[in-house]
């Protein structure tokens, strides 16, 4: 698809997909309906075994399509970087959305700041049914949390000229404690993209794997944060976001991993940081494996706390876990009825409060 080149910048956007034809063609008509056309638009398949080719052929023929064997979303995104030739890559995964307006914004703020080496945008979140979950990610974030960036017409710049690496440091320490940003709608110069090897597949198959990426990019140059929420990022199984273990699960690999391995990690102010993500992180897991009695997720977790304060109640809950397992079931089901028990007697005031 050719763009209006008014910029003289080439923009092209990767979708990488696995089994999502029934949700594939809103996002890729959220593409075409760019206010500035993309240059160049590629879905990769990786090795989908719907109906997604006959799709791509019968509706959607005028954008590009890269099928290849069954591996994992990281060398997919890689596959489609690889085969674009364009300055900028837009990422967007196949359920999400993108506003009319949002290549136009995003070339807007590369022309205005020729520094950028990447621009990630504020998302809204919304579910199959049309629920909105959030208008504003970057909304819920804590107070004085983009302190650390520099203002300028509507977007937060880190890095570079902009803060330096310091700012870039404080800005991955808010990440860790309070993720915001999302692949989709994420903006990345193709030679910076390389320069930083792409997607880890070592990522493969673990929750939040992007994440690791973010924390790379965000870290190694000067960055944008556009405030409008351009994307709109789906929702699609409420039992998934329900179920928090796996996702601090994911968190939690991901922190490791990337305090062994990021160089920007070594600074002391993020690896306090990282550390106590994992912590709380792990802290929240544990209570969340309890209550769905998997006794083997418990007892991993809880070992991540060794060393470290806990209450009275998590010593109990890690005591349970321990016990085999139709024992820690009876165990459970005690500590839910005197719970409940304490629950219903306690007053709703204490005296003198």
């Amino acid at each position: 698809m050719d763009g209006a080149m008014t910029s003289g910048l080439r923009f092209g956007a990767v979708i990488p997909t696995y089994n999502r034809e029934a949700l594939l063609p809103e996002t890729l008509r959220s593409l075409r309906a760019q206010t500035r056309p993309f240059d160049a638009i590629l879905v990769v398949d990786d090795g989908s075994t719907d109906a997604t080719p006959a799709l791509m052929k019968s509706e959607f023929p005028d954008i590009g399509y890269l099928r290849k064997g069954k591996e994992n979303v990281q060398s997919a995104r890689n596959a489609g970087v690889a085969a674009l030739s364009v300055d900028w890559i837009i990422l967007c995964d196949s359920d999400d959305l993108l506003a009319a307006d949002y290549l136009a914004t995003i070339e807007a703020a590369a022309m205005r700041t020729p520094a950028l080496r990447a621009i990630y945008v504020n998302h809204s979140g919304f579910t199959t049914g049309g629920d909105v979950c959030f208008a504003s990610k970057f909304d819920t974030a804590p107070r004085g949390y983009w302190d650390c960036a520099v203002e300028q017409e509507g977007m937060y710049v880190t890095g570079g000229d902009y803060g330096g690496f310091q700012s870039a440091v404080e800005l991955c320490c808010n990440l860790v404690a309070f993720p915001t940003l999302w692949p989709t709608g994420m903006a990345i110069r193709r030679d910076y993209y390389e320069s930083l090897n792409g997607f880890d597949v070592r990522m493969a198959g673990i929750r939040s794997e992007d994440f690791e990426f973010t924390l790379r990019v965000v870290a190694s140059g000067c960055v944008g944060f556009l405030r409008q929420a351009l994307a709109q990022v789906r929702y699609r199984d409420a039992a998934a976001r329900i179920d928090g273990v796996r996702q601090y699960r994911g968190e939690i690999a991901v922190l490791q991993f990337c305090r062994a391995h990021h160089r920007a990690a070594q600074e002391p102010a993020l690896q306090m940081a990282i550390d106590a993500a994992i912590i709380s992180r792990s802290r929240h897991a544990v209570y969340k494996a309890f209550e769905q009695r998997n006794w083997q997720w418990c007892q991993e977790l809880s070992a991540a706390l060794e060393g470290h304060p806990i209450t009275m109640r998590e010593r109990l809950k890690f005591l349970v876990a321990r016990l085999p397992a139709p024992i820690a079931d009876l165990a459970c089901n005690l500590l839910s009825r005197l719970g409940s028990m304490a629950s219903a007697t306690m007053p709703a005031h204490l005296p003198g409060a």
